[in-house]
């Protein structure tokens, strides 16, 4: 499942760009307080690379398509290859809250469209991260004293407010036209 994940194919739009991470300042970007909510063991971009090069390799950068900046970054990390489930984790520098819901909502659809059930966690703590996570449709289904974990269910994913009013932006098509069979 590496293989498909290491070549995902993003919807293509006039608001984002997903790029395969190649190196990238991503740690730099991030005020330290804010990257230690993202990687807490990770602290330079330098680590972030051998994390990536050593473990995953399913890191991708994402682009304004307005001016070709970077604004954030997500890994997807196989969790289960039988069950196709992948743990999405990441981050934006972006203050603009638009952008942040297009990257995220193009990543959620990408997977959706190979039939891939998505996870993540945040911090207890970060409760800007859980409500913007809730906003796309992850629910949480545990915690512990220091991280909640969430999954996002494709029918409700599809059926929020925020995808809604995207979809024909985004060219989210193809998605919410039906469940995909593994998504029931």
């Amino acid at each position: 499942m590496n293989d498909i994940l290491g070549n995902l194919i993003f919807p293509t739009n006039n608001v984002v760009r997903w790029s395969p991470y190649k190196g990238e300042t991503i740690v730099g970007n991030f005020a330290e307080s804010q990257w230690g909510k993202i990687f807490s063991d990770i602290n330079s971009d330098e680590e972030l690379k051998k994390f990536e090069s050593e473990k995953y390799g399913n890191g991708y950068v994402v682009y304004e398509c307005k001016n070709n900046e970077s604004i954030g970054f997500v890994y997807l990390l196989v969790e289960s290859v039988q069950n196709r489930r992948v743990f999405v984790h990441g981050g934006s520098w972006s203050d603009n809250a638009r952008l942040k819901y297009a990257s995220l909502l193009t990543v959620a659809s990408a997977l959706f469209n190979i039939n891939v059930k998505i996870h993540t966690t945040c911090m207890i703590d970060n409760e800007r991260a859980f409500r913007f996570l809730h906003s796309i449709g992850f629910v949480k289904y545990y915690s512990t004293k220091k991280y909640h974990y969430m999954w996002l269910p494709y029918k409700r994913f599809v059926n929020t407010f925020l995808f809604q009013k995207m979809k024909n932006v985004l060219n989210l098509y193809g998605i919410g036209n039906g469940t995909p069979s593994t998504m029931l």
